[in-house]
C-alpha cells in the first residue's frame, strides 16, 4: 500500500515515494490520526475495510552515497532487508544489495518491491547511474512500464497507476531551468504537488489505495545520490469574480526538511475566511524504515528538532479553480529561488505573533493568465 517509482527526465534519473503506513486493524479498533495531507485520514476509510492508515515512515531510503532504494510492501521485510545491507557495508554499493537481494529471493513470507539508483565510477572521475527494481517474487525480472518521454519508469505499491497515468499529463508550468538535475527536480515536485494537492482536497488515495501522506524524492546532486529537502507545497484554491478577476485562498502549506537522516514536514493550515488567521501548525518527523527509535531517542528528537522556516528553495504552488471542470480546474507550477530567499515567489515572515504571507506579483499573474483561458471549461 504504497507509491514509489524511479525514472528520468531528460537523462536525469530521480526516485520518489510515498510515506504512508497501513495495517491490517479493523476500523472500529482505531483512534483519530492526523497525517500531514488529511486531518483525521481514517475518516477517509470505509467502515467494512479491515485495514487502516497506521502511521508514517520514510519508503525512499538512501543507505549510503551511492545507493537509493524506495520500497513497498511489508514494512517489516524492508527493515530486514535494509539492515542486512547495510552489515555487508555501512556504505553499501548496488552490487552489496545484489547480494542479499538475491539470497532472499522467494523467503518465505518476504513481501517486497524495490526500485532505486546506484552509481559507480566508470573511468577516472567518470560516474555512471543505474536504475533497477526487484520483487520478491519475481527478483529482477519484476514488471515495469515504459513511457518514451521517462525512459523505463520503475513503479510499484497500490499508488503506482495513479503515478503513471500523471506523467502522460502536461500539468506543470516552470520557468527555464539552468541545468538537467534542476529540470528533473522541478517537474517532479510537479508530479508529486499535483498528488498531494488532490488528497488534501478529496481525500483521494487514502480510502482504497492507502498512499500518500506527503511525498521524498532524491537524485543525483555533486556525485552523490541525496534526497531533495528546502522544498514547500503551497495549495489554494482559486474563484472568478463578477469582475472577470480570480480571487485565491490559500488553504494549507507543507515545509519538507531533514534533519540528520529524518524527514522533517511542517503543516501550516490557513483560517479560511478569516484574514490571516491559523489553524493547524503540526511537525512531522518520519523515520528511515530501517531505523528504530526509543525513549532516548525521541527526547533527543523533540528537544532537538528545529521548527522548519516555511521559506524554501523549491516552491511547488497547486491551485484548483472548483467552478471549472478537469483537467482545467486544477493549476500547478514550480519555482526556484536564488540564493536569498525574498527573491522567491512566496515568501513568509514569522513572529511570534503569527505567520505573515507575501506573494509575488509574477506568481498571481502566472495563476491567472493560466486560469482565466478555462472559463466555461
Amino acid at each position: 500500500m504504497t507509491l514509489v517509482a524511479s525514472y528520468e527526465i531528460g537523462n536525469w534519473p530521480v526516485v520518489v515515494g510515498d510515506i504512508m503506513v497501513s495495517g491490517l486493524v479493523p476500523k472500529q479498533d482505531t483512534r483519530p490520526l492526523n497525517i500531514p495531507t488529511y486531518e483525521n485520514a481514517n475518516i477517509r476509510v470505509s467502515e467494512t475495510s479491515n485495514r487502516i492508515v497506521s502511521g508514517l515512515l520514510q519508503k525512499v531510503n538512501c543507505l549510503g552515497a551511492q545507493l537509493v532504494l524506495a520500497w513497498s510492501g511489508s514494512s517489516i521485510c524492508a527493515r530486514s532487508v535494509f539492515r542486512d545491507i547495510l552489515r555487508q557495508n555501512s556504505t553499501p554499493t548496488f552490487h552489496d544489495a545484489v547480494r542479499v537481494l538475491n539470497e532472499r529471493q522467494n523467503e518465505n513470507g518476504m513481501d517486497l518491491y524495490l526500485t532505486g539508483i546506484s552509481i559507480e565510477a566508470v573511468q577516472g572521475p567518470a560516474q555512471q547511474s543505474t536504475r533497477f527494481a526487484w520483487d520478491s517474487e519475481a527478483g529482477w525480472n519484476t514488471k515495469h512500464r515504459y513511457f518514451s518521454k521517462y525512459n523505463n519508469c520503475l513503479a510499484g505499491g497500490t499508488g503506482s497507476d495513479a503515478f503513471l497515468d500523471l506523467l502522460s499529463l502536461p500539468i506543470v508550468d516552470q520557468p527555464a531551468q539552468k541545468s538537467p538535475m534542476e529540470m528533473a527536480i522541478c517537474q517532479s515536485l510537479g508530479f508529486l504537488a499535483k498528488l498531494t494537492g488532490d488528497q488534501i482536497r478529496t481525500g483521494v488515495g487514502i480510502d482504497e489505495t492507502f498512499f500518500g501522506g506527503a511525498f521524498e524524492l532524491a537524485t543525483m546532486f555533486r556525485g552523490q545520490i541525496q534526497k531533495v529537502g528546502d522544498i514547500s507545497y503551497h495549495f489554494w484554491e482559486a474563484r472568478s469574480e463578477p469582475s472577470g478577476d480570480i480571487s485565491m485562498m490559500p488553504h494549507v502549506a507543507l515545509k519538507v526538511e531533514y534533519f540528520e537522516d529524518y524527514l522533517i514536514i511542517r503543516k501550516v493550515s490557513f483560517g479560511g475566511q478569516v484574514a490571516d488567521a491559523l489553524g493547524a501548525n503540526e511537525i512531522y518527523i518520519i523515520r528511515p524504515v530501517h531505523r528504530t527509535i526509543d525513549e532516548a531517542e525521541r527526547k533527543r528528537l523533540i528537544a532537538s528538532v528545529p521548527r522548519p522556516s516555511m521559506n524554501a528553495r523549491f516552491a511547488a504552488l497547486y491551485v484548483h479553480m472548483p467552478e471549472k471542470r478537469a483537467p482545467h480546474d486544477c493549476y500547478v507550477a514550480v519555482h526556484k529561488s536564488g540564493k536569498e530567499y525574498w527573491n522567491g515567489q512566496i515568501f513568509f515572515e514569522e513572529d511570534g505573533n503569527g505567520l505573515d504571507m507575501r506573494i509575488h506579483s509574477d506568481t498571481l499573474q502566472r495563476v491567472q493568465r493560466a486560469l482565466l483561458p478555462a472559463t466555461g471549461g
